[in-house]
C-alpha cells in the first residue's frame, strides 16, 4: 500500500482527476472505457469509505459519459 493509499479521498481525487483527463479524448473508445473504469473505482471507494456525497457526484460523471457524444467534447 503507498502512501496516497493511505488516504481514500486523496485516491478518489485522482481517480476522478485522471478519469477527467480521459474524458479530453472522448473520440477515443479506449480512453473513454477507461475513464468510465476509474470513475467506477472512485464510485466504489466513496460507498465503501461512506463517501455518499462524493458517489453521487461521481455518478454524474458516469452518466454524462453515456449523453456526451464525441463532437459535445
Amino acid at each position: 500500500m503507498t502512501a496516497t493509499d493511505d488516504d481514500p479521498r486523496r485516491r478518489i481525487r485522482q481517480l476522478l482527476l485522471s478519469g477527467d483527463n480521459l474524458c479530453k479524448t472522448r473520440n477515443d473508445p479506449v480512453a473513454a472505457g477507461r475513464a468510465r473504469e476509474r470513475f467506477a473505482h472512485a464510485q466504489v471507494l466513496a460507498r465503501v469509505h461512506g463517501f455518499d456525497d462524493l458517489a453521487g457526484i461521481i455518478e454524474l460523471r458516469l452518466a454524462d459519459l453515456d449523453t456526451v457524444g464525441p463532437s459535445d467534447a
